[in-house]
Order: C-alpha cells, then sequence, then structure tokens
C-alpha cells in the first residue's frame, strides 16, 4: 500500500489529485478537468479505448466522446505541417539547427470514406491541392519527413504524404520545399538522414550529390538557397550496415583494392568452430547471424556480424590455425565496417540515425493493437494523437521519440461544430445537369426496392409522431423486398422519406459516371445541400411542414430543411461507406500466402 501511494505522488502533483478528487464529488456536467488529467487520459484512450473505460469506472475521466473531440480539433492534413513548424519557430534559437529524416512506411491498400473531411481517403495525395501523381491511383506507403534537433532532445514530424512508390524526381522536389519551408521559419536544416534505397540515393543525386566517385571525391552535399550553408546527406547508419552484411552475405566474395579476397566463409567457418567446441570467442555469432535471410530487418544481427568481436576472434584464429590463414582482408573489412557505424551512432550533432522514425512507425503501428500496418485513415487518426501530446512510449527501442521534459506542441481544447450551410461553397459541379441525366434512365425494381428497404433505416424516431405522408400511397411493387424480410419489427419507409433517399441516389449514381467528382472537396455536403435546395420548395413533399417557414425563427433552420438533411445525410452515410468498400475490393490484390497462412503459422507455433 505504501508503494502504491509513492508511486502516485512520484508520477501525479497535487494539483492533480485535488482536480480528481473534486470531480469525484460533482455532477458530470459540472465537472473541469486540468490540462495534466486531459494528458494522462489523451495518453491511456491512444493505448487501449477499452483500458480507458475500464479506468474511468473508477475515477473520474473526461469522456471519450470529448477526448475524440479534442483530437479531431488537430488539423493534421496531408502535405506539410504549417502549425508544427510555426510552433517550432517559438524555441530558442540554439535549439533551431536540425536534422531532417524521412522514411516511408508501408500501409494496407484501402479506400475510406472520411465523415469529418467529406472525402474519400485511401488515393495517393500529397496535400494544399498538388497533384503529382493520378488522384485515381491507391497509395501503397506513407512518406514522412521529421525534423530531429541536433543540439536538444525534441522531435517532431513536419509532414506527410500518401503515395504509390514515389519518385526521385518527386521526392527531391519534396526535400526543396522542405527546406524552404524551414527557412520561412527560421528553422536551420543541417544534414538530410535516410536509408540507401535506390530512389532516395537518386534523389540527392538529382539535388546535387555525386555519390559515385572514388571516396576521396564523393560530394555529399547540396544547397538550395546560395545564400544559405551548405546541406549534407547523412546515410543511415543502421540500413547501411545491413546493406553492408547483405551484400557480403549474398556475393560471398568481395576483392578491395589490393586485390586481396574479402570472404563470407571465414565468418561461416567461424560459427561452425564455436558451435564445434560448444564455447565462443567473446562474440555473438550464432546460427541466427549465418541465416540472415530469415530476419533480414533486424539490425542486431547485422551489427553483431561486422563487429571488432568478431574481427578479434578472426584475428586469432588467423595466427593459430590454417583455415583462417589468408582471413587478414576480411578482418580489415569487417574493422572498417565496424567503426564507421560507431562513429554515425556516436551522440554527436551531425551523426543523426533514422532511430526516431523508425519508433513513429511502431506507435502508428502500436496504436492498433498488432503489427500490422494502419490503412490511410487509422494513420491520420494515431497522428493526430500523437501530436496532441508526447506521453507516447515504446516498450522497447533503444531512443524515444519525444523528449518526456517536453510539452505538446498544441493545446488540448475543443473543436466546435459547424452548421452544413458554413461549407457551402461555390462547385463547378453542373448537379442540375447530373440529376437529368440521371433520371433519365429507369431505375429496375431491385434497385427501387433496396433503396425503400434502406429509407425505413433512415427514419428517425424523433420523427415518429408527424404523419408527413400517407404510406399507402407507395406502390406494393416497391416494398415487396421490405415485406420478404419483414419478420414483425421492421417499419415501413413513408413515401416522401423514400423520394428523398431516391433523389439523393440519382445525383450519387450520376457522380459515378465521371469518377473525377469523387475527389470534389465536401461533396457529400454539397450533395446535401442540392438535395435541400430541389426538396425545400416541392409543394408536395412534406406538406404538413409548409407552414414552418412562417412559425419558424428568422436564425433558426425551418423544420422542413431539417428532416431533409437528416435523411440525406443518414443514407450518404451509408451510401459512401458501401461504395469505399466496392472501390477497395476493386484494387486490392489477392491474398499472398503469408496472408493465408498466418494463422496456421501461428497454431503451429502454439
Amino acid at each position: 500500500m505504501l508503494e502504491t501511494t509513492n508511486v502516485i505522488e512520484k508520477n501525479f502533483t497535487t494539483l492533480f489529485l485535488e482536480n480528481m478528487i473534486h470531480n469525484n464529488k460533482v455532477e458530470p456536467t459540472a465537472r473541469h478537468y486540468s490540462d495534466e488529467i486531459k494528458k494522462f487520459a489523451t495518453t491511456i484512450y491512444f493505448y487501449s479505448p477499452k483500458a480507458y473505460n475500464y479506468i474511468r469506472s473508477s475515477i473520474s475521466l473526461p469522456n471519450p466522446s470529448a477526448i475524440r473531440n479534442c483530437i479531431s480539433n488537430i488539423n493534421a492534413n496531408t502535405g506539410f505541417l504549417k502549425d508544427v513548424m510555426g510552433e517550432i519557430s517559438k524555441f530558442p534559437d540554439e535549439d533551431k539547427y536540425c536534422c531532417l529524416i524521412l522514411d516511408s512506411m508501408s500501409i494496407k491498400k484501402e479506400i475510406h470514406w472520411d465523415r469529418f473531411n467529406h472525402k474519400y481517403i485511401g488515393y495517393c495525395d500529397y496535400g494544399n491541392n498538388v497533384t503529382v501523381e493520378d488522384c485515381e491511383s491507391a497509395a501503397t506507403e506513407v512518406l514522412i519527413f521529421l525534423l530531429s534537433s541536433l543540439k536538444n532532445k525534441w522531435k517532431w514530424p513536419i509532414g506527410y504524404w500518401f503515395v504509390d512508390k514515389i519518385k526521385s524526381t518527386v521526392q527531391s522536389q519534396l526535400i526543396r520545399m522542405a527546406i524552404t519551408e524551414c527557412n520561412g521559419f527560421g528553422i536551420k536544416i543541417v544534414n538530410v538522414t535516410c536509408d540507401g534505397a535506390y530512389a532516395n540515393t537518386s534523389t540527392f543525386k538529382l539535388l546535387g550529390c555525386d555519390l559515385d566517385q572514388p571516396y576521396d571525391s564523393i560530394k555529399s552535399h547540396f544547397n538550395i538557397d546560395l545564400s544559405k550553408p551548405v546541406i549534407y546527406y547523412t546515410p543511415d547508419a543502421c540500413h547501411n550496415i545491413k546493406l553492408a552484411r547483405n551484400a557480403l552475405g549474398t556475393f560471398g566474395t568481395f576483392i578491395n583494392g589490393d586485390d586481396n579476397l574479402i570472404e563470407w566463409s571465414f565468418i561461416d567457418k567461424l560459427f561452425k568452430l564455436q558451435n564445434k567446441i560448444g564455447c565462443k570467442l567473446a562474440n555473438k555469432i550464432s546460427a541466427a547471424h549465418i541465416n540472415w535471410k530469415v530476419n533480414p530487418m533486424k539490425v542486431k544481427l547485422a551489427v553483431q556480424t561486422l563487429s571488432s568481436s568478431v574481427a578479434d576472434s578472426l584475428l586469432y584464429l588467423s595466427q593459430t590455425s590454417i583455415e583462417f590463414a589468408k582471413c587478414e582482408a576480411t578482418i580489415k573489412f569487417v574493422r572498417v565496417i565496424d567503426e564507421i557505424f560507431d562513429f554515425f551512432k556516436l551522440k554527436k550533432p551531425i551523426c543523426k540515425s533514422q532511430d526516431a522514425l523508425e519508433l513513429f512507425f511502431g506507435f502508428m503501428r502500436g496504436k492498433f493493437g498488432h503489427n500490422n500496418n494502419p490503412n490511410c485513415l487509422q494513420f491520420k487518426h494515431a497522428f493526430k494523437s500523437i501530436l496532441l501530446h508526447n506521453s507516447i512510449r515504446m516498450s522497447s527501442g533503444n531512443c524515444t521519440l519525444l523528449s518526456p521534459n517536453e510539452d505538446s506542441l498544441f493545446a488540448i481544447k475543443w473543436k466546435y461544430k459547424k452548421h452544413e450551410q458554413d461549407n457551402d461553397e461555390n462547385s463547378e459541379v453542373d448537379y442540375c445537369s447530373l440529376v437529368e441525366q440521371n433520371n433519365n434512365t429507369f431505375l429496375n425494381s431491385i434497385t427501387e426496392n433496396i433503396l425503400y428497404y434502406i429509407s425505413a433505416i433512415t427514419y428517425s424516431p424523433e420523427h415518429e409522431d408527424h404523419s408527413y405522408s400517407n404510406k399507402n400511397d407507395i406502390m406494393k411493387s416497391i416494398y415487396k423486398f421490405n415485406s420478404t424480410k419483414q419478420r414483425g419489427g421492421l417499419k415501413l419507409a413513408l413515401n416522401n422519406v423514400f423520394k428523398t433517399v431516391q433523389h439523393t441516389e440519382s445525383l450519387f449514381k450520376s457522380l459515378m459516371i465521371e469518377k473525377k467528382q469523387l475527389f470534389v472537396k465536401n461533396i457529400s455536403l454539397k450533395i446535401m445541400v442540392y438535395v435541400q435546395n430541389a426538396l425545400a420548395t416541392s409543394t408536395t413533399m412534406f406538406q404538413e411542414c409548409d407552414n414552418c417557414w412562417d412559425t419558424s425563427d428568422l436564425f433558426s433552420r425551418p423544420h422542413k430543411i431539417k428532416i431533409i438533411n437528416h435523411i440525406t445525410r443518414t443514407y450518404l452515410n451509408i451510401r459512401l461507406h458501401a461504395y469505399s468498400k466496392i472501390m477497395t475490393s476493386s484494387i486490392i490484390k489477392p491474398a499472398s500466402k503469408r496472408q493465408k497462412l498466418t494463422k496456421t503459422v501461428l497454431f503451429y507455433n502454439m
């Protein structure tokens, strides 16, 4: 009990505990939460909403909807995050010297309807109305730019883009834009770090680096603005040591500048010798290091293979065994790689690795309780959670993403909802002609039956006291499917509700003819506005509400418009989500052997 009390006193301030005790004594509507409680609540909710609900049953914490509201208030759309750079610009000048780190993370190739931004998400998106690739091309990766302070411990992402195997020409332009944006905020980028992928090396060649020359002639810097200092390209040490190990392990033999052989077989012989005698010569070499192709992404295996301890073991054996008589070139190669890696891993300003960005990817995957990569919509939600606060930590890793001494860049505050008419912008889409074109097409009886069935779902209980239409006015052929599904509790849709849904569907199908209309900003809201304008003034629709124009308050919306908007919004929510699944099924590849055998492998190893 005393130990628990000490833990609470160490991690929670007196103000935190007093605020929590006070909230337990008052009604939920009278509770006020301090920023410390808000940070604690958002952190727990990030890890597990179920765990948060369990804790909330014992102590007073904000409602989960309040946390989601705060997270949605963060502006984290694709492109450069100027709000983040604006906050970084407020740091002291000595903390503005940074390393720009970039890398891509694989994401699920899925299309989803984002009901908060009223658009489909899952396609290539560069933000800021920039079109680089075909907007109908589904994204397979997310490219992230992250700034890491050279003199302090803070690390913050400044931009991300959904891409499909980004080209070096596009990536080089994004780097130029990132450096220019940072210069505008007074942020000084000293070097850029990334892994050794072919697209990355090609990117820096386009920026002005010359990496194909002999060591003494390599040009590893470039310049964006001649009035600014040069910027250095720093390859990531962890990825490069894996490349060195992979190359030697794959080809087996190199020839150095003195025409001597660098051979993988000596490392293999070292493993077999140690395995035979049952002891090791103070190194970590094991079967996992020799069979590295099983786990090619593990940095630990590559570092321990090309390490000074392995070089020392080979040096000892070269002096005592004929089998290792000609391994001097291999020893020199291993020592050089080890020394280069140690140099880049030193805690010096210029020596920044991708650890922070790799852990950032780990946060994203850990948000959903598994290691599978998230889809675009899941990524955006998790991204906002991380920007909101910095109390999230990995269970393992050799660095942390954010310093525990740093506060969040953004305040935790409410997002106030806007009315639909506030988003009623001028659109280039000729909605009237689209509907007229669609009305010329006969809706077959199956479609009408399905629409009538859905219309019963869009009928809200709050309108049940109003008799806006006679159900008997509807043709029996339309609710034949509804009668088939009837088990006693299924409601019949009103005639006016069905006509509203039918009108909305006709416009939606017209937009499907030209798929580019799917990417119009706030397309769902514009459909709602068109349906509202088309039906609100109709004398045959919801006749019982015609007098609401005279009785309604000048600043309130007429009851008739509220009903039409409710029906249209509910139907579009169903229709847009359903259509996103259709688009996902059209682009998704057949399941791989790994996906098919995942459960089989798990059960086999239990």
